[in-house]
């Protein structure tokens, strides 16, 4: 099944299988898509980096549940609520330096990690990084999505380009 990713979830498709961390697992007789399942389990990443994604029998790998779930989730649910700005140049806030009274916002950020976390205020926050200047940093969701608004995008422009 293919999917438009301007089009919502589809209906059908709200009891998704998420990916799930990938250490310390049994490597045969393990699947995440079916019952019971039987042999050699199979492994596919959707960050490699966080050891995140699918086990999977031949038969759930054979029948299409595996690739219409990494469909799903490239096309709608990696990068959370910003997923709308997955392959988009994003405006960021610098992070304050003693004495500043607002916050100055930069551009030329990426999104990095399409795996959301969450910070010890409980705020939910997505790796980012800006490769002219090889930096990295945790953004909030929130900043993000105020900073480059969904019915802004074609309008977003960097105020400070470092």
């Amino acid at each position: 099944m293919i999917f438009n990713k301007d089009e919502a979830l589809p209906e059908a498709e709200k009891n998704y299988i998420h990916p799930r961390r990938l250490t310390m697992i049994q490597m045969s007789n393990n699947c995440m898509f079916c019952e019971n399942p039987q042999g050699v389990s199979y492994i596919t990443h959707v960050v490699l980096e966080e050891k995140m994604g699918y086990i999977y029998c031949k038969e759930c790998m054979d029948n299409n549940n595996v690739n219409q779930a990494l469909e799903i989730w490239n096309n709608y649910l990696s990068f959370g609520e910003v997923h709308y700005l997955k392959d988009c140049t994003i405006r960021v806030e610098r992070s304050p330096k003693i004495g500043d009274t607002t916050p100055l916002i930069e551009g030329g950020w990426k999104l990095y990690n399409p795996i959301t976390r969450i910070n010890r205020d409980f705020e939910p926050t997505i790796h980012c990084y800006n490769e002219r200047l090889e930096l990295y940093k945790w953004c909030l969701i929130e900043t993000i999505m105020r900073l480059n608004p969904k019915e802004d995008m074609s309008t977003i422009e960097p105020l400070i380009e470092l």
